[in-house]
């Protein structure tokens, strides 16, 4: 085990967490905001351990492989969140640090479940934090994907073939520069390029900001005034915010080779994987659609309601279409989710495609036994041994999302909301859980819980904090963990 390159690379993150704060820290003193101290705190703490994992590093060899890269991956989720939290738990002092920690945590992983300090009075500089950690969690995990899950073997045979995936196992920390560098420069652009689209339409500059940056990353939708809904905007907005989803949901090697002129001039329509999101989305778009009692000419929110559900990002747009689809259709959806190497949470949908197509051609077997049938996919042959892959990360799924609603359970959750709350912190789909959860509460049940007063609980905040980062691992990883085999390689 290399200690030396797993230190070396998680300075770099709290190098950058430091950079963003110290930079709020300036903002929020130059806007008389209260909270400029707390960002010199986390800015001050997470710059110091940096630059001493950095200088305590210097001359050491920088090699490593999957061990190290899982190691690091595990760090950067739950470390890092603690050095984030400190400007929320500076908003309340009568917050607990455990929830300030759960809104850091949800927020970095873009799980996005409303923060306890949103509100009409929510402080600007912590609404904009908030985003900021979102989309700064967004990027690592895409750089998660294109890294360190291939490493793993996490990302199967539906990953999109491309240069950035171009990996030496043993020197894997050796790619995070130069994809992390591309990555970021193609992520940054596209962010200020949406938000002065969304900008164009009309909305406030803070409004497109914080529009751009949940969109991309695919969180949760924390507006300016502190609410977490788009009701009341034009078309034009709801459209622009719904480009920002779609960017978030696909591929991201798919929008690498696109920037660099590779695959032709529509790469994004002669790709199979993202012909059947497109299609999933259409479904989800009908479902909701004929769900609506009176969709009333909101075809627009509707239509991008369906995005960002199947971008496990769940927005409310005004339609209110997710909130007339029966909780099992909705939570169903955020666990298909999107595409793998993109910023959406859930199991990712082309898994689930590769399985049924393995399901059909053994049913095929069974009607011609002597006969071969292979399962294909972008012209090569699924082999069994990524099949065999999948229909283990699918049980290992199941057996994650069943985990974390039984600790909530034990936490004194009822099973309803115990299975939705599992469901939404794996998914990283935060506010499918508000849906869900208000759905499931019935006139006549008596005493009515939001999911404010279901986060209440800091066992409950505990344990699905462990399901947002068991998501970002995507759930093997973090069994691989567990496994004495894995470290002895």
């Amino acid at each position: 085990m290399n200690l030396a390159a797993i230190a070396r690379a998680f300075a770099t993150v709290l190098a950058g967490t430091s950079a963003f704060a110290f930079a709020f820290a300036l903002m929020s003193a130059g806007g008389g905001q209260a909270h400029a101290s707390a960002f010199l705190v986390t800015g001050a703490t997470a710059g110091f351990i940096g630059g001493g994992l950095y200088l305590g590093t210097l001359g050491r060899d920088m090699s490593g492989g999957a061990r190290e890269a899982l190691v690091f991956a595990v760090l950067a989720w739950i470390v890092t969140p603690l050095f984030a939290a400190a400007p929320f738990l500076a908003a309340d002092e009568t917050q607990s640090f455990s929830r300030a920690y759960f809104d850091a945590v949800s927020a970095a992983t873009t799980t996005g479940f409303r923060p306890g300090f949103a509100g009409e009075n929510a402080p600007q500089d912590l609404i904009f934090w908030w985003n900021t950690l979102q989309w700064a969690g967004g990027f690592g995990t895409i750089v998660s994907a294109l890294v360190i899950l291939p490493a793993l073997n996490l990302t199967g045979p539906g990953v999109h073939r491309s240069p950035l995936f171009t990996l030496d196992p043993d020197r894997l920390f050796d790619r995070f520069a130069p994809v992390g560098g591309a990555a970021f420069a193609l992520y940054a652009g596209a962010t200020l390029l949406v938000a002065a689209v969304i900008a164009a339409t009309g909305v406030t500059a803070g409004d497109a900001i914080c529009l751009a940056m949940a969109g991309v990353s695919t969180g949760g939708l924390l507006m300016p005034d502190g609410s977490s809904a788009l009701a009341g905007a034009n078309a034009g907005t709801v459209l622009a915010a719904g480009v920002a989803l779609i960017f978030g949901l696909l591929n991201f090697a798919l929008h690498w080779d696109a920037v660099r002129g590779r695959a032709g001039r529509a790469p994004y329509f002669s790709d199979g994987e993202t012909r059947a999101l497109a299609a999933f989305i259409f479904v989800v778009f009908l479902m909701m659609l004929f769900a609506h009692a009176d969709p009333g000419g909101n075809f627009a929110e509707i239509f991008v309601e369906s995005v960002s559900l199947v971008a496990t990002s769940a927005w409310d747009v005004g339609a209110t279409g997710l909130s007339a689809l029966a909780p099992a259709v909705l939570l169903g959806v955020v666990v298909i989710g999107a595409s793998p190497a993109s910023a959406a949470g859930g199991v990712k949908l082309i898994r689930f495609v590769l399985l049924f197509r393995h399901a059909g051609a053994e049913l095929r077997r069974l009607a011609h036994p002597s006969s071969v049938i292979d399962v294909q996919y972008r012209g090569r042959t699924v082999s069994s041994r990524h099949v065999m892959g999948l229909m283990v990360y699918a049980i290992g799924y199941a057996v994650a999302v069943a985990g974390v609603a039984l600790l909530l359970t034990l936490a004194g959750a009822d099973f309803p909301a115990a299975l939705s709350g599992a469901v939404a912190s794996v998914a990283n789909a935060g506010p499918a859980f508000d849906f869900a959860l208000a759905a499931q509460q019935a006139p006549n049940a008596g005493q009515i819980i939001d999911a404010q007063t279901f986060l209440d609980d800091a066992q409950t905040r505990l344990t699905l904090g462990a399901g947002m980062v068991l998501g970002r691992l995507e759930v093997l990883a973090a069994f691989a963990m567990l496994n004495p085999s894995f470290w002895k390689r």
